[in-house]
């Protein structure tokens, strides 16, 4: 599929400023085939987890990108998910919806972690303030 017809099927809030580094990136995956990572970094600059998450999250409608690991679980290429793809509109919102529950199964998770680590924050912070009023008033 060429990146035209990509952008013609797909939503037109689902595409970058042309020219933007987020742009160049959905370009690149736009040709069906595994993209290394060394050639996204030479192309875009070793810095593009930005313009990476902007696609896959609520910025650009959640591209379904995904990555491919070496047996030492590195990132070594990505891929577009091939309905988006496929020039038919059903299934690239089926990819989409399908990485839009991704997201924010991460996202409850993520949630629900930080809300479980508070208390045992509060306790750290508590104990670091204690030390410090300790080594202020001279009682180690």
């Amino acid at each position: 599929m060429s990146f035209q017809l990509l952008l013609k099927t797909s939503p037109a809030s689902a595409i970058p400023k042309a020219n933007t580094k987020a742009y160049r990136l959905l370009a690149l995956l736009a040709n069906g085939k595994p993209v290394p990572e060394i050639h996204i970094f030479i192309e875009l600059g070793v810095n593009c987890r930005s313009q990476l998450q902007a696609l896959k999250n609520d910025t650009y409608g959640h591209w379904n990108i995904i990555p491919e690991f070496d047996d030492k679980g590195i990132i070594v290429s990505r891929s577009l998910d091939p309905r988006h793809l496929s020039g038919d509109p059903m299934l690239d919102a089926r990819a989409r919806a399908e990485r839009r529950v991704e997201l924010k199964r991460e996202s409850l998770t993520l949630s629900i972690h930080d809300k479980a680590r508070t208390s045992k924050a509060r306790a750290e912070l508590s104990e670091a303030e204690d030390h410090l009023l300790g080594l202020e008033s001279g009682n180690n």
